[in-house]
This record gives structure tokens, C-alpha cells and sequence, in this order.
């Protein structure tokens, strides 16, 4: 939903049906039989393109055919950075080095409310005390947009630069995203 509600906005501001998006996921897939990633400690990031078609028609249609499309992509995406980064030269994937990269990165890290009366290891979800990178970093999206569930509710975080994009702009993108949100919940009702 989040990836239709984004892309649909993404369509109508630059004007295309068709829209190339970065999805992250956190590499916990089930990617062999009998192997349990439940208890391994550690992050582990998948990045991945998706040219998404988003159709001009209602939400019904976006929604469905944004999940074929995501439904398409080979392994849900984990396979892309080993085929681009660690082909031979002389690989068919060596073509995925040239490609052009999206500017705009979707990531949604699902849902991080923890029990109070929790005893694990982990309890509680705190903000940072510094940046989370370097100010002379180069950032790798234009657009960063991250969801998470927290108190029950949606929070999306939309990080830009401000040397490229102007603040109207951005909060104007995500006022469109959760009024589009609204749109697929009161379709889905």
C-alpha cells in the first residue's frame, strides 16, 4: 500500500506512469530451507530498483497491479546487489552496473512497538544522539522516504537535501502521500 500510495504521487508530480523507486528490506528472508535467521543479530540491508508502472485508474487497479509487479522481481530483490556488484566482467549482469540508479528510496521498517513488561534484550525504540552519517556524506537518494509503526500509528519520515529540494515541495509530496493513504484505506473499507 505504502509503495502504490508512492508511486501514485511520484506518477502525478513528474508527470509519467512510470517511476523508479528504491525498495530497502532488512535481508531477513527465508532464501533456503531450514535456515532460521530468527535469533541472528545483525542488520542486514537489501536494496533493490523497482520501475514501477503506476496506472492512471483507481485505487483498486494501482493497488493490484502494484503487487504483480512486486509479485515479478526475482528473490523479492535479494539477488540484485550480488548480480551488480559481484558479476564477472565478463557476466550478463555487468549491464546492472550502468544502469541508472533511482533518486528516491522507499523503506519501511514495519512495526517497533516493544511490551513494557518486555525482559529481552531489546526494549524500547530511543532517538538518536548524533546523525545517523556524516554531513560531507554524498547521499545516496534524493528523496528518502522511511515508515514505521510506532504507538499504533504510521509514522513516515521524509529526508531530503536542501541544496536540491525546496521544504514546500517535499511537505507537499508527503501531504499527498497520506491523503492518497487515506484514499486506499477508504477503498479497502
Amino acid at each position: 500500500m505504502l509503495l502504490s500510495a508512492l508511486g501514485r504521487v511520484l506518477s502525478v508530480w513528474t508527470g509519467r506512469d512510470r517511476v523508479l523507486v528504491a525498495l530497502e528490506g532488512h535481508g531477513r528472508e527465508e532464501i533456503f530451507d531450514g535456515v532460521d535467521l530468527s535469533r541472528t543479530v545483525g542488520w542486514f540491508t537489501t536494496q533493490f530498483p523497482v520501475a514501477l508502472v503506476v496506472p492512471s485508474s483507481g485505487w483498486g487497479e494501482v493497488l493490484k497491479s502494484v503487487k504483480e509487479q512486486l509479485r515479478g522481481i526475482p528473490h523479492r530483490g535479494l539477488s540484485y546487489g550480488a548480480l551488480r556488484y559481484l558479476s564477472p566482467e565478463n557476466s550478463a549482469a555487468r549491464i546492472l552496473r550502468d544502469v541508472t540508479q533511482p533518486q528516491i528510496c522507499l523503506n519501511y521498517h514495519g512495526q517497533w512497538d516493544v511490551a513494557p513488561d518486555s525482559d529481552g534484550l531489546y526494549r524500547s525504540w530511543h532517538d538518536t544522539l548524533a546523525p545517523n552519517h556524516a554531513r560531507e556524506n554524498v547521499r545516496t537518494y534524493l528523496l528518502d522516504v522511511t515508515g514505521v509503526v510506532t504507538n499504533g500509528e504510521l509514522e513516515l519520515g521524509w529526508t531530503y537535501s536542501e541544496n536540491v529540494h525546496d521544504e514546500a515541495i517535499v511537505a507537499g509530496l508527503a501531504s499527498d502521500m497520506v491523503e492518497a493513504l487515506r484514499e486506499i484505506v477508504v477503498h479497502c473499507g
